[in-house]
């Protein structure tokens, strides 16, 4: 419990400094390797702590996140799309695995969805040739938020963590295709960290139930 303790505790000043370097000095040579340590320590928080299937595509679903991260910052828009779709359906084969239909949940899920296809539309005449991959990645980003509604488990820290990464990632495509926007750097990686952050503390912490 303890070294999980400090392992949050680095991970989450790791991603402040990173933030911080970012968004003062700029880019720099090889900073896809700061940019992702908290992701990794995360992704090792979680492989070692839940030690089952679930676990492990959670896991996986950070580990691909972060493969994400780095074609990013590399400029591969299209790898890096395709690694964090990946990862969202490592995270969607753990959701299933505890599907549990509620009306109440349903709401929100249902909710994300709508939001999601509304951002496609409005998107649409911009996307150009990146529009397949695009859609494909807000339809499955979408599910993925979605699904982590519905599933046998009371806490809301999970699912609130996906629909960041939704926040997150509405910005990037905002930003990239129809209107830049202020401090965009920040607030992509702000709602990202504290996405993949609530996914895997809230995944952890629901063991107990």
């Amino acid at each position: 419990m303890q070294s999980r303790k400090w392992m949050m505790i680095v991970a989450i000043a790791a991603g402040l400094l990173y933030m911080i370097v970012d968004n003062t000095v700029g880019r720099f040579a090889f900073d896809f390797i700061p940019k992702t340590i908290p992701i990794w320590l995360l992704c090792y928080l979680v492989f070692t702590t839940v030690r089952n299937l679930e676990g492990r595509l959670v896991a996986l679903g950070l580990l691909f996140g972060s493969g994400g991260d780095v074609a990013l910052a590399l400029g591969h828009f299209v790898p890096g799309l395709s690694s964090f779709l990946i990862g969202h359906l490592f995270y969607i084969a753990a959701w299933t695995r505890r599907y549990k239909f509620s009306a109440t949940r349903a709401v929100p899920a249902v909710a994300v969805l709508i939001v999601a296809a509304l951002l496609s539309v409005w998107l649409s005449p911009m996307l150009g040739e990146l529009a397949i991959p695009v859609y494909a990645y807000i339809g499955v980003i979408a599910a993925m938020s979605a699904l982590s509604f519905l599933r046998s488990r009371d806490s809301l820290i999970l699912p609130i963590g996906t629909v960041l990464f939704v926040i997150s990632d509405a910005i990037i495509a905002v930003n990239k295709f129809h209107t830049p926007v202020p401090l965009s750097g920040l607030w992509i990686m702000l709602t990202y960290y504290a996405a993949q952050a609530m996914i895997a503390l809230g995944f952890i912490g629901e063991q107990d139930e």
